[in-house]
């Protein structure tokens, strides 16, 4: 999954328009509740089409249902699958961390929980320096995978005393220094081909010298967002994900903070705040960053071209909030997912707007 295909999702247009998302139990896989919840969601969404549209319409697009939901892999189970359907798409996607079960059936896919998962995926980089051998693993998701190529692992002989100016002297510490850092120049180089292959944060592991000589020659500095100090070169690459998780955590903290702080910065010049006037900025193709915290939710009537609350049983309420996730997407913005009640003071969601 990537950004990409969160955005064609939130283009396209139909009706009706099916998203189903749920959690799947990966310590049992094939279990008796999986099915059994796929079997009620796809009933519900049967339901909500047979209430949108009537006839052959809905009779075949349950069958595409039915067979879309046919097709999840039970037996290899992910945290979380989204699942959308509509006449003309087709589409199931594993989800690394678990969502909640729900059906949404309208005019457009319901991209917030397939966003939400984007953008709290695993996608990083660990490099595991070491003078002698140094190691490559991505974390994609609840996956790791040790990179063998571009070059990884690298092992390359250094500059040695016989390479001295004198020969007959050991190196001094300056041309110790250098030697290592031509090791590590050579560690850049194969980071530098495999990060304009597939660019991703990086999270540094290795001792505090070497870490110190590759801040000094890397062209990497940007991209590193934390480091771990110690001798790692012999581990697995599972305890190594495991030592980087902490630093990756604390990133996605960091960066929601920001958020947080850069639109309060801005209200009242360049952002707008509460989910009424939100909306109406992000329908108007205004937003540039949204920021709304996780599983705030608003279900909406629109009345006379104005936003106003729906009751339970207003067929036509939807939800604001997902809606207003839907037109920033669409208008190819930025969303930031937030803790529940980061934004209290703001009403729970934000906009930094482009004018």
């Amino acid at each position: 999954m990537n950004r990409g295909l969160v955005e064609q999702l939130a283009q396209l247009h139909g009706v009706p328009a099916v998203s189903i998302s749920f959690p799947l139990d990966t310590r049992r896989p094939g279990n008796l509740h999986d099915s059994g919840l796929l079997r009620d969601l796809g009933e519900s969404a049967a339901g909500q089409v047979r209430a949108t549209v009537s006839g052959r319409a809905a009779t075949s697009l349950v069958s595409r249902i039915d067979a879309t939901l046919s097709e999840v892999d039970l037996d290899h189970p992910t945290p979380g699958v989204a699942v959308f359907v509509s006449p003309d798409v087709t589409r199931i996607i594993p989800l690394d961390s678990p969502v909640e079960p729900e059906v949404v059936v309208g005019e457009r896919f319901a991209i917030r929980g397939l966003l939400t998962a984007f953008l709290h995926r695993r996608h990083v980089r660990v490099v595991v320096l070491s003078q002698a051998k140094t190691r490559c693993i991505d974390l994609n998701g609840h996956e790791v995978r040790e990179r063998f190529d571009f070059g990884f692992p690298v092992e390359i002989e250094p500059p040695v005393e016989a390479d001295a100016p004198h020969r007959d002297f050991p190196l001094d510490e300056h041309e110790h220094a250098e030697a290592v850092k031509f090791v590590f120049r050579a560690v850049d180089d194969a980071l530098e081909a495999l990060q304009h292959s597939d660019v991703r944060p990086l999270v540094l592991l290795g001792a505090e010298r070497d870490l110190a000589y590759f801040d000094e020659i890397t062209r990497h500095g940007g991209n590193v967002i934390g480091r771990v100090h110690g001798d790692y070169e012999r581990e697995t690459a599972d305890t190594i994900a495991d030592l980087a998780q902490p630093v990756v955590d604390a990133h996605e903290v960091d960066q929601q903070d920001r958020a947080c702080a850069e639109v309060r910065e801005a209200i009242g010049s360049r952002a707008v705040a509460g989910i009424v006037n939100t909306w109406k900025a992000a329908r108007d193709g205004r937003g540039y960053r949204l920021v709304v915290e996780d599983g705030f939710r608003y279900p909406a009537l629109v009345v006379d071209d104005a936003l106003e609350p729906a009751r339970v049983d207003d067929p036509d309420r939807f939800d604001a909030v997902e809606n207003a996730i839907e037109e920033v997407v669409r208008h190819r913005g930025d969303v930031v997912v937030v803790r529940p009640d980061d934004l209290a003071d703001l009403g729970s969601i934000a906009l930094i707007t482009r004018y």
